[in-house]
């Protein structure tokens, strides 16, 4: 029953995400980006976008730093998924069979090769492009969801499932760990707004993409 109503639970957040998209289409989309590039929900995008610009002006430090402080997170996040990797390396060794790995290890994998698709996929349909034009473009690359917040998101939020299981007999240091991934989400999230380079949508959507795909690797790994 448990198994059944996360596999529902994930089939309504990839709809909610469906029908994200389609608003970000049609709901109130405006040339306000670089090189006249419409986006969709412009009011909400432009009103966030210009609170961004006022506080980041208010910091000591500029957007760039933000934008690179969203970089270590993406790293550290890889980091995690890399320690995933050695996991299921070792078991791989020791059971000498794919079949025998975990069903944590075998899970994590789908959900990292679902993120990549859905990424690559958003790289070919075009949603939104960038608010700022990067060092030597004419033309702004494509934004939408947020990678960053994506990758961060579905790394670290089934991570928190992951060790949670894995650790099952060392609750302590599953939860530290899972304590610093949640707090490593949020950081993640927030300076990547604060960073400059998405509009508040992509970062929404990364989000929703995340929620979407730790609901399925939750639902794999449910007995």
């Amino acid at each position: 029953m448990e198994k059944k109503l996360k596999a529902t639970i994930t089939v309504l957040l990839t709809l909610l995400f469906g029908a994200y998209v389609a608003m970000l289409k049609i709901v109130d989309v405006r040339p306000i980006g670089p090189a006249g590039t419409s986006v969709g929900m412009a009011t909400v995008n432009g009103w966030t976008r210009g609170m961004v610009d006022r506080l980041t002006g208010l910091l000591p430090v500029s957007a760039e730093w933000w934008d690179k402080l969203s970089d270590l997170a993406l790293l550290a996040a890889f980091a995690v998924a890399a320690s995933f990797g050695l996991v299921g390396l070792i078991q791989l060794i020791r059971r000498r069979s794919l079949l025998k790995l975990s069903p944590e290890i075998v899970g994590l994998a789908i959900a990292y090769v679902v993120s990549a698709i859905v990424y690559l996929g958003f790289e070919i349909y075009v949603v939104n492009y960038r608010p700022v034009l990067e060092a030597g473009q004419t033309f702004p690359e494509a934004s939408f969801p947020s990678s960053h917040t994506m990758l961060v998101f579905v790394i670290l939020a089934t991570a928190v499932i992951a060790w949670g299981r894995l650790l099952e007999n060392h609750p302590i240091i599953a939860r530290l760990l899972q304590t610093l991934a949640v707090l490593l989400l949020i950081f993640a999230v927030g300076v990547r707004l604060l960073s400059g380079v998405h509009w508040l949508t992509d970062v929404v959507g990364g989000v929703l993409v995340g929620c979407a795909v730790t609901s399925l690797y939750s639902a794999l790994v449910t007995d």
